[in-house]
């Protein structure tokens, strides 16, 4: 091969490098051993296909009787490190591997390009870097199982040439893109972090499985944005050991099962079709949700802060309080259970009259039922500053009601609140709510400012 410099090669030949070398099929080169500048000598194969292997520093390459070619320093340390790698000729059979001895130390990598598609790319001992900002640096027509070690600042597009999509695996990513044009079957990183900007986002057409494991030296947080555009099933499973936290999760259609162990502030989350299951560790839910249909969304420590806007909802339940915030439901609620609710709005349905308008009727609650609501807690004030507003609000259990603060229930039809003012326990049932009016007294008891508003 020549250089640029004209220099020309033979077998055993040694030239100044500061282009590339080429191996792989019909090349009379089989595979490449060079010395990074980080002191490793890692090798690089190709079973199907091409491989023009770009350097940046300088050195020299022998070939030997075998058809491996060497590339290493003319003295001292190497100051090599892989520019880029472009694959040609390759096909669905075609894997590229870089590896490390005993997958030990690391090396640089600049990227990776191939038009075509090839079955694997492995390089778990990589840092692929785009430099001090987000640019190219694998770019593909398709492939099956994408293998990268640490990533940053990178852009990585990946076409449809493989028709399932990529498994995608990665240790921690920084500052980094992923743009595929098709469905991808897994993204399995240690952490997905941002920054420079929350901008930096992953998008496909479906994910199957996110799986953000974290290690020893990283809690697996994940924070690009996420874009499913698929209508249809969009996101099967993701699980986050760290905290979901400053993106934006746009999916066009249902997602199966999100569990992380954290959420932060900074991440909302917007569904157009089913969640069917999201839960949240610990922390609580300090951030905005909107979905189409909610089947449960599960909030195992910590208090709900953050507005949820669903279309339907099954069960909304956390093992705080919920806080300072709305929740709005265009159609049925089945549960919503607490430690205690707090400053908090709650509708279902069409609910266009506010709790204390002293002309609402039920045709202001729209036709939505909310089934049951729980408040957990045996401490006072439960129930605290708080309203609950739907054509029918079926079984109340409030627990104690801060009788200070205005708040309340607002229903066309009840079957049954039971609720605690003071030290004294009432149960409220169907007759007692025969009659449009705003109940304030019961059996004696004062509500202070609490009612129950029965609208007709």
């Amino acid at each position: 091969m020549t250089d640029a410099q004209n220099h020309t090669s033979t077998n055993h030949g040694a030239i100044t490098l500061n282009v590339g070398v080429e191996f792989g099929t019909n090349t009379g080169k089989r595979l490449l051993t060079y010395t990074d500048a980080s002191g490793v000598s890692p090798t690089a194969t190709l079973n199907l296909g091409v491989a023009d292997v770009f350097f940046n520093g300088n050195g020299q390459f022998t070939v030997d009787s075998h058809r491996r070619i060497t590339v290493g320093s003319f003295s001292g340390a190497s100051n090599l490190t892989i520019a880029n790698v472009k694959l040609t000729n390759t096909t669905g059979a075609s894997a590229f591997a870089i590896v490390t001895p005993h997958n030990t130390g690391t090396f640089t990598l600049g990227g990776v390009t191939d038009a075509g598609t090839l079955a694997r790319i492995i390089a778990p001992n990589s840092i692929v870097t785009g430099g001090s900002v987000a640019n190219t640096t694998v770019d593909l027509g398709g492939v099956g199982v994408l293998f990268l070690g640490t990533v940053r600042n990178s852009i990585i597009n990946i076409g449809t040439g493989f028709p399932a999509g990529p498994a995608i695996i990665t240790g921690v990513v920084t500052d980094s893109l992923l743009n595929a044009d098709g469905a991808v079957r897994l993204i399995k990183t240690v952490s997905w972090t941002n920054t420079e900007n929350a901008n930096l986002g992953i998008s496909a057409v479906s994910l199957g499985t996110l799986l953000v494991t974290g290690n020893a030296n990283a809690a697996g947080d994940f924070e690009p944005n996420l874009s499913l555009s698929s209508t249809g099933n969009a996101l099967g499973v993701a699980s986050i050991a760290g905290t979901l936290d400053k993106g934006g999760w746009d999916i066009n259609g249902n997602a199966n099962v999100i569990v992380a162990k954290v959420v932060g502030a900074g991440w909302s989350g917007t569904v157009s079709g089913k969640l069917n299951n999201m839960v949240v560790r610990t922390g609580g839910m300090p951030a905005p949700l909107t979905v189409t249909n909610l089947n449960v969304l599960n909030v195992l420590a910590g208090d709900i802060t953050g507005g949820i806007d669903v279309g339907t909802a099954r069960v909304i339940r956390t093992a705080g309080a919920i806080s300072g915030t709305t929740i709005t439901s265009a159609g049925n609620i089945f549960a919503l259970v607490a430690d205690s609710l707090v400053s908090t709005h709650i509708t279902a349905g069409d609910v266009s009259v506010g709790f204390t308008d002293p002309n609402a009727t039920a045709a202001g609650l729209g036709t939505a039922v909310i089934s049951n609501v729980v408040l957990t807690s045996h401490s006072a004030n439960a129930f605290s500053g708080s309203t609950i507003m739907a054509h029918t609000i079926t079984t109340s259990r409030l627990g104690s009601v801060d009788t200070s603060k205005v708040g309340g229930m607002a229903a066309a039809k009840f079957s049954n609140v039971v609720l605690t003012i003071g030290t004294t326990n009432l149960h409220l049932g169907p007759n007692d709510f025969a009659s449009a009016e705003d109940i304030t007294t019961f059996k004696g008891t004062d509500f202070g400012n609490f009612r129950i508003r029965v609208l007709a």
